[in-house]
């Protein structure tokens, strides 16, 4: 299982993630937050301080905020958009014409 980290104090970039099957990476949301959209494949994401886990499917999206770890594991390989600071999300940003990455 391959591990890596996310923290980037840019506001507002977008990643893209191409996981593969059983990889992980942890997700740390800072004060501003991120956001993580599934483009394709199948993703669980879980943090510190939310009693949930969430499994999300393509074009589905989880805000995580505050100082709680958070960890996304790919159940099969993935594609999904990690994008940083803002309140709002992809799709959000996407129909307001703010490039999303490829």
């Amino acid at each position: 299982m391959a591990t890596s980290e996310i923290e980037d104090r840019r506001l507002g970039s977008v990643e893209t993630w191409r996981a593969r099957q059983d990889e992980t990476r942890r997700l740390l949301p800072g004060r501003r937050g991120i956001t993580v959209r599934v483009e394709e494949g199948l993703l669980l994401v879980t943090q510190a301080g939310d009693p949930e886990d969430h499994v999300l499917g393509p074009g589905e999206e989880l805000r995580l905020e505050g100082s709680g770890l958070g960890v996304a594991w790919a159940f099969r390989p993935s594609r999904v958009l990690v994008v940083r600071g803002g309140a709002e999300g992809v799709a959000a940003r996407s129909e307001r014409g703010v490039p999303r990455a490829a």
